[in-house]
């Protein structure tokens, strides 16, 4: 009988992870991957990653490690959504189970966990390298570096475009704005026409970029300098003209009425004729789109973009074996896997290295112009300030969009920054 309850228990349990593992997969594909366990008595390592990097490019990586490394270690990866590794490597690092090697955006977003100790600091590991040597402290690492310290290697750049279908543009007869008056006569012209301005997706996380960038057009230079969300005047004239600035793009239809989707009739984005995203976008968008840059609402404000420094990896400071993990981490970055990174996941990468143009798509080309014309960069406020400051914004950003109060909006921003914030 004991034999036979213990098979019940066995099935049951076998039966759950099942079920978790069904269920997240009908998440969009959130759940990680199965972990794969060291082989040939080496040790494991676990690095942590988001399924939405080029999956072929890391894992060609980790099995030239594992087969290469002098280090007796082996490598094993683990994928989660976007949204779900957020929450699991906040739920890891607060008890105790950080991953050896995680994947991070920089900012804010590293710099909390930098904060309670539990990234290593690379910065003499990796001055011992004549290469790295040469490089740390520039502006690449600024992102990742916080009081002197570098706690993480920073593979890729970004930065916001709008993207704008060239056939609906030539069809309606409008051309690339020149400022931002001519950008709201363009929207204007293209809504007489019957056509969508500016596409907007039913995440939060949509308006936020909308509202970071027309930030970039009032604010400019001033909102690089704040260190932490508490210290920046939400209720300053600038934030407020943005604020009015987005929530005229709506009053005026130039998004669609039904943004969030709650009657079921969301308009796709091909129905659009622009569309505000990251360079990220680029393996998804055709030929038949081109980018520039949203004009600043203030032309004192031109020249900045917002963007910089996007994707790097760190090592947790309880990894048992810093060295291996930060060979790896060199392979990662090295010009093999980082030509692999731009030419095949279409991402641009921080290091400097000869470039074949014409293996570039014509759009990632006209990102990556973008990103060496433009003078200084604003970050996102998720990345800049952490994820849940930046879900607030992102919430605000909608609720603006929504017809809400715009000083009210602002005023609770700042009210939670001084108030209720961290």
């Amino acid at each position: 009988m004991a034999g036979i309850i213990m098979g019940k228990k066995q099935n049951l349990a076998l039966l759950s992870i099942l079920l978790a593992a069904l269920w997240l997969s009908g998440c969009g594909g959130a759940g990680k991957e199965p972990e794969e366990k060291g082989s040939g008595g080496k040790e494991e390592l676990t690095l942590m990653c988001i399924g939405s990097m080029n999956r072929e490019i890391l894992e060609d990586a980790v099995e030239e490690f594992n087969h290469t490394n002098e280090f007796q270690v082996e490598i094993t990866c683990e994928y989660y959504g976007d949204e779900e590794y957020k929450a699991e490597l906040a739920r890891r690092m607060a008890v105790g189970e950080e991953p050896d090697i995680f994947f991070s955006w920089q900012y804010g977003f590293l710099k909390l966990y930098a904060q309670r100790g539990k990234v290593l600091d690379l910065g003499g590991y990796l001055s011992q390298d004549p290469f790295w040597e040469g490089i740390l402290g520039q502006e690449d690492f600024e992102g990742v570096s916080f009081q002197g310290n570098v706690y993480g290697i920073p593979l890729t750049k970004c930065i916001t475009v709008v993207y704008y279908n060239k056939g609906i543009f030539e069809e309606c007869q409008v051309g690339i704005p020149k400022d931002y008056g001519e950008f709201l006569d363009i929207c204007k012209k293209l809504k007489r026409q019957g056509v969508i301005p500016l596409y907007l997706g039913s995440t939060p996380w949509s308006a936020g970029m909308l509202f970071g960038e027309l930030l970039r057009g009032t604010c400019g230079r001033e909102l690089m300098q704040y260190g932490s969300f508490e210290e920046i005047p939400w209720i300053s004239p600038g934030y407020l003209l943005a604020a009015q600035k987005l929530q005229e793009l709506w009053e005026e239809g130039y998004i669609p009425e039904d943004f969030l989707g709650t009657e079921g009739k969301a308009v796709s984005v091909q129905d659009a004729a622009m569309q505000v995203a990251g360079n990220w976008y680029v393996p998804w968008k055709d030929g038949e789109y081109g980018v520039f840059l949203l004009p600043p609402v203030l032309e004192e404000n031109a020249g900045i973009a917002t963007g910089g420094g996007d994707r790097s990896f760190a090592i947790a400071a309880k990894c048992s074996h810093p060295e291996a993990a930060i060979s790896f981490l060199k392979l990662y970055d090295s010009v093999k896997y980082q030509k692999r990174v731009l030419y095949e996941e279409g991402n641009l990468p921080s290091r400097e290295m000869e470039i074949d143009e014409e293996r570039l798509v014509p759009l990632q080309a006209e990102c990556m112009e973008l990103l060496e014309q433009a003078e200084g960069f604003c970050g996102y406020m998720d990345v800049r300030f952490g994820m849940e400051f930046g879900g607030l914004f992102h919430e605000s950003a909608q609720a603006i969009l929504s017809g809400r109060d715009c000083r009210e909006i602002l005023e609770g921003l700042e009210r939670y920054a001084q108030e209720d914030g961290p």
